[in-house]
């Protein structure tokens, strides 16, 4: 992916108008209350943009609300700086969780807070269609690696599976996320494949039935709704089928 030539999102915004100012005011309001002065004056700066999408979108309109400090890195940071730190420490944060609702809240605030961005800089004419999707490709690659890794460290824990260096386990991506075209509504299309030796499981455990549980984790990981939404919808059913 090149690097987007952004100067801050905050650097050349539209002059979009909301159709009704007075209720679009009140929703920034509410957003903005929180926010520091700095931030404030930022957005006061370029309102008309901000009030026409949170008119527009309540879905973003909620995002800006429950994760000001978007807002707030955003005055200072230009997005790609941004959501490059946080992608890169994503992988990271969900290896080591302590548990698995843990790393499925780091998955879907970092899905939030890269939504919010990309929308904003989509919506801003700032962004073209293949940084967007280019920045969405990466979150599902970083998202479905740091998961299975998550998975199996769990499963050595467990001592289901012995410790591991190397293994015959790959996720190949198809479709849209395979060819780096993923949207906002995209879901993504995984195989799995292993090799018979791929793992040391435990004498107890049946192999087959151990990675159809591990398909089924993955895909739980990343697609149950929880208070913070989900990371991708996946889809397996022409593959070894999570259900």
């Amino acid at each position: 992916m090149g690097k987007p030539m952004d100067k801050g999102l905050f650097h050349n915004l539209p002059n979009h108008a909301p159709l009704d100012p007075s209720h679009a005011s009140a929703l920034l309001a509410d957003i903005t209350a929180s926010l520091s002065p700095q931030a404030r004056e930022a957005i006061q700066a370029k309102q008309s943009f901000f009030l026409w999408v949170v008119e527009g979108s309540s879905f973003l309109a909620r995002l800006m609300r429950r994760f000001p400090d978007v807002l707030e890195a955003l005055v200072e940071t230009s997005p790609s700086a941004y959501l490059d730190a946080s992608l890169d420490a994503l992988g990271e944060q969900v290896r080591t969780a302590e548990t698995r609702d843990r790393a499925m809240q780091y998955l879907r605030h970092t899905r939030n807070r890269l939504a919010l961005v990309t929308a904003l800089l989509d919506l801003a004419d700032q962004w073209d269609v293949d940084t967007v999707t280019a920045y969405l490709t990466r979150l599902a690659d970083i998202a479905v690696s740091a998961s299975l890794d998550f998975l199996l460290a769990q499963a050595v824990q467990a001592e289901i599976v012995k410790p591991f260096e190397r293994s015959g386990l790959v996720v190949l991506a198809l479709g849209k996320h395979g060819g780096q075209e993923l949207n906002y509504s995209s879901d993504i299309d995984i195989v799995l494949y292993y090799t018979s030796n791929a793992l040391t499981l435990d004498a107890a455990h049946d192999e087959g039935k151990f990675y159809v549980t591990l398909a089924r984790d993955l895909t739980a990981m990343l697609q149950t709704q929880t208070a913070d939404g989900f990371v991708f919808r996946v889809d397996m059913r022409l593959r070894p089928d999570p259900g």
